[in-house]
């Protein structure tokens, strides 16, 4: 069984799909401390041929709470606004009818939980790719926050029988399939 392990991501990159894509399961490290000025709760598009940076808002900011444990701040109306730059910059491009429905669904999806949220973005993506990997959240199964780095990804991998842990490019190996046994 390949598996692989990364954190949420709002709206991530064509190699997370890449890796989710290889995989059987993919967990979703949501129970680690989120990364305040990272990409967990933002992301960039082009408009007017510039690059914009975009960030869905959190209510307490801080670096020492963990993903899970964060709520989306919908204090503001945030999403129209957002949904109508993207509209604004990719009303002509191809796929836009079936982009923006994703949007949408992503952000006015009224989900309060961080993670949740972002866990909904991914699986839009993922139902429309009709990519089919389990996605689970580390959250919810593994309880082995006091394990750090690589010792919490053999304890993941072990726990769910992995014969194979996938790393993005540029990741560093751990162990061979023979140490998760």
């Amino acid at each position: 069984m390949k598996l692989a392990i990364m954190q949420p991501y709002l709206f991530p990159y064509l190699g997370y799909f890449q890796l989710l894509y290889s995989v059987d399961k993919f967990v979703i490290l949501d129970d680690v401390n989120f990364i305040k000025g990272g990409w967990i709760n933002r992301n960039r598009i082009i408009v007017n041929g510039e690059e914009f940076i975009f960030t869905v808002p959190i209510k307490d900011i801080s670096q020492n709470r963990i993903i899970c444990d964060i709520e989306v701040s919908y204090d503001e109306d945030w999403s129209p606004k957002l949904i109508k730059t993207f509209e604004h910059s990719y009303r002509n491009s191809d796929y836009f009818s079936e982009g923006i429905r994703i949007i949408k669904a992503a952000f006015l999806s009224g989900v309060k939980n961080l993670s949740e949220f972002l866990k909904n973005s991914i699986f839009l993506i993922t139902d429309y790719l009709g990519i089919k990997t389990e996605i689970i959240n580390s959250s919810s199964i593994y309880d082995n926050k006091e394990l750090k780095a690589q010792s919490r990804i053999i304890d993941i991998c072990k726990r769910e029988g992995a014969d194979e842990y996938i790393n993005l490019p540029g990741g560093e190996k751990l162990y061979s399939k023979d140490d998760f046994s």
